[in-house]
């Protein structure tokens, strides 16, 4: 968690909130990424490459960095639900 920068940590605290419930989360840092399934949250995040189709953004048709893209954003998520148990253990 301490790869996360403050602003990410922010958003991350902001997604949890019932207040923001419509609110979704993109980026392409791995921690973050991560900290969406340690914190069973993953169903916020969008992967950039998912929101450029949502927008029907001509770069969504280009061919995207490994980090930008669903398969990895999904992976990531996947990852951190796995250790899930391990931060709830380490409290």
């Amino acid at each position: 968690m301490l790869a996360i920068d403050a602003g990410e940590k922010e958003a991350l605290a902001i997604l949890i909130s019932k207040k923001y419930k419509d609110y979704f989360f993109t980026t392409a840092d791995k921690a973050a990424v991560k900290a969406l399934g340690i914190l069973g949250i993953g169903y916020k995040g969008v992967s950039v490459e998912e929101l450029l189709k949502n927008i029907s953004n001509p770069a969504s048709q280009k061919k995207l960095s490994t980090q930008f893209t669903k398969a990895w954003f999904q992976k990531n998520v996947a990852e951190g639900l796995s250790e899930q148990n391990l931060w709830v253990k380490a409290r």
